[in-house]
This record gives structure tokens, C-alpha cells and sequence, in this order.
């Protein structure tokens, strides 16, 4: 019985290694990073809504105006003013906008972010509340 010596050379055979399956993770992180990606936009600001009785879903395609405690605003993730967002809305397709604010902003700021959307020809805006608890 005679032993072979193991060879660590590899002249011998093929020393390829196989990446298919660090490809097939990455194309799996790849995926996960994208779809979760798409749900931050509600989240990069601190928002506490008012609260209404007719609080309703909305449906319809619209463009979504952050405005945070201070009254800054922001609008696809980035921190716009009033004439950058006025530019913004002119150039979307949506007729329709949702202003999703703080609680606390001035009806002021609001009122001037409802006239920079008419100005860019939005037809419809809307404010977002949450539900008032105990309301139908």
C-alpha cells in the first residue's frame, strides 16, 4: 500500500473558483436593498399629523410635500424651498398634491406651499391627518 503525498500545486488541476453563488447573493441583496429603498420617503422626516374625523386613504398618483416642525420642505428626498418646489411640481405630471405636515407648522407655511402648487398648475391639494381616535 503506498501513500500519496498530497500536492498542493495547482498545476495539476483546475484552480477556478466558483463565484455563481456569491452572484446569486448579491443579486439577492441587490433586490432587497431596491424594494426597501422604496418605502423610505415617508420616513425621512419626523411628522406628527394633526389628527381629523374624516381622515380618508388616497389613491390617486400624487406629489408628496414633507414639511417638518421648522417648516422646511421636502419633496422627493431632498430640502427644497418654496420656489425650488414651485420649479418641482411644474415639472411633474401629477395634477394632484398631498401636504404632509407637522401638527405645529403655521397655517401660514401652508398656505404658501397651496399657492407655489397652484402657481405650478396642481388642481387638487390636499392635507394628510390621521384618524382621531374614536371617530367613524
Amino acid at each position: 500500500m503506498s501513500l500519496r503525498k498530497p500536492s498542493f500545486d495547482s498545476s495539476e488541476r483546475g484552480s477556478e473558483i466558483n463565484i455563481s453563488p456569491l452572484i446569486d447573493v448579491m443579486f439577492i441583496l441587490l433586490i432587497f436593498f431596491v424594494v426597501t429603498m422604496a418605502f423610505t420617503e415617508k420616513s425621512i422626516i419626523s411628522i406628527e399629523r394633526p389628527k381629523s374625523e374624516r381622515a380618508e386613504n388616497f389613491e390617486e398618483k400624487t406629489l408628496n410635500i414633507f414639511v417638518e416642525k421648522s417648516g422646511r420642505i421636502n419633496v422627493s428626498g431632498g430640502f427644497v424651498s418654496i420656489e425650488g418646489l414651485e420649479a418641482i411640481a411644474a415639472a411633474r405630471p401629477e395634477k394632484t398634491a398631498v401636504i404632509d405636515s407637522d401638527a405645529s407648522v403655521e397655517i401660514a407655511r401652508i398656505v404658501e406651499i397651496m399657492d407655489a402648487c397652484s402657481r405650478a398648475g396642481i388642481e387638487r391639494v390636499f392635507i394628510a391627518s390621521d384618524r382621531r381616535e374614536g371617530a367613524k
